[in-house]
């Protein structure tokens, strides 16, 4: 039965390895309940409180996080249970949920939500899959050396005279910039946090972005 008052919202997080998040896009995995889950929605489970009735749902909700686990605002979701809007069925099988719209996030973090706050909180994942992003090659663009990458201290970078670099976090935020390059430069990381920034590079030709990752 419908009750807000007993509105129950958990989270889980699932977290990547790098440099897998550099170059791969979450697709999707296979969900479905837990036997316990699945039993007391039908109410089968012998506890005499389950059975889920019109207007009751236990979804999950994906969303995306960045480098430093803030919400990315990408998001999607999946019923496990869906009485609601004229639907009435409970997840039994293992079923394949798009996770695509995620894009590349770093982490993942799973909210399992349901208006009735005795359903078990469980759910079951297997399967969770990735896709590689293809490069787009310019053949206009010059070969330019990033290094070493991941870095401690310092990043250097190669072959991009008369042009602009900066370096920003995730968020976008200008951490660096610097106009009219020469053919070699170095930023200093000494100070920055451990995570993932981007260095970008600007000439009269050619743009393109880079993921640098700072130990």
């Amino acid at each position: 039965m419908f009750d807000p008052v007993n509105y129950v919202n958990n989270t889980d997080t699932v977290s990547f390895d790098c440099p897998l998040c550099f170059n791969t896009e979450i697709t999707g995995a296979y969900f479905t309940n837990t036997v316990w889950a699945y039993h007391y929605m039908n109410g089968s489970d012998g506890s005499g409180t389950g059975t889920y009735e019109t207007g009751d749902y236990y979804k999950l909700i994906f969303k995306g996080l960045d480098a430093n686990f803030d919400y990315n605002g990408l998001e999607t979701e999946f019923f496990l249970a869906d009485f609601t809007n004229g639907n009435s069925y409970i997840i039994e099988d293992w079923t394949w949920v798009d996770l695509s719209e995620l894009g590349q996030s770093f982490s993942m973090e799973i909210s399992y939500e349901t208006m009735d706050a005795f359903t078990p909180s469980y759910y079951c994942m297997d399967n969770l899959s990735f896709s590689l992003i293809s490069e787009i090659v310019d053949n206009n663009i010059p070969e330019i050396n990033i290094f070493p990458n991941p870095c401690v201290d310092f990043i250097n970078i190669e072959n991009i005279e008369n042009t602009k670099i900066s370096l920003t976090d995730i968020s976008g935020k200008i951490l660096f910039e610097k106009n009219n390059c020469s053919q070699r430069e170095q930023i200093n990381l000494i100070d920055f946090n451990s995570g993932i920034y981007i260095l970008n590079i600007i000439s009269d030709d050619y743009s393109i972005s880079k993921k640098i990752f700072k130990q």
